[in-house]
């Protein structure tokens, strides 16, 4: 059995994962229009939505401080 801080990785993980695979899904037209981008980085995943028709929900940063610090470099990067 794992122990609440290595399951809270592990949920992390796999919903960075899952919102990463749902925003590369997305059709090619879908994501010129809506401004769509995303990247690894570090230990973590970023998606950007130019255009985000919800007011920001898509726009996320997901992933990070688990398997190394979330560092003042990692910020710029995600910035």
């Amino acid at each position: 059995m794992t122990d609440l801080a290595e399951r809270a990785r592990l949920a992390e993980r796999a919903e960075a994962e899952f919102v990463l695979s749902m925003a590369q899904a997305a059709p090619e037209d879908a994501r010129k229009e809506l401004g769509m981008r995303d990247a690894r980085i570090s230990d973590g995943i970023v998606i950007a939505m130019e255009h985000d028709p919800t007011g920001g929900f898509w726009n996320r940063a997901l992933g990070f401080g688990f398997d190394r610090p979330f560092e003042r470099d990692v910020l710029h990067d995600v910035i």
